[in-house]
């Protein structure tokens, strides 16, 4: 007969959430279950998101450290990733074709007979 989790105490929850890093599937692990339990369990009860949440912040601090290290070393794909993601807004980042409000293409037309 199988586990029923929705009577696994919060606290055993908690517990597998904290230095999981957010990844739902070490959360199921440690406990046993399926994944999509967990996910559920989390999204139902307030207090294992919001430690959930926490848990996927601090990760992020972490991530975003170990980034910050890499660019104070120079490392030029770091660099670049940061430049493209967090500085988009000052025009860093892939660009896109442009076109005008009605989709047609631009067409230009030279004469290269004025450039001889």
């Amino acid at each position: 007969m199988a586990k029923d989790w929705r009577k696994t105490p919060s606290k055993k929850i908690l517990e597998a959430i904290a230095g999981s890093s957010g990844n739902v599937t070490a959360i199921a692990r440690k406990l046993k279950c399926h994944r999509s339990t967990i996910a559920r369990r989390i999204k139902e009860e307030r207090e294992l998101q919001e430690a959930y949440d926490d848990e996927c912040e601090t990760f992020g601090d972490i991530v975003e450290l170990a980034l910050r290290a890499k660019i104070l070393e120079g490392n030029l794909q770091a660099i670049l990733f940061a430049l493209g993601t967090k500085y988009r807004s000052r025009g860093w980042g892939k660009q896109s074709e442009q076109l005008p409000p009605d989709d047609r293409p631009v067409i230009i037309d030279i004469d290269c007979r004025e450039l001889t």
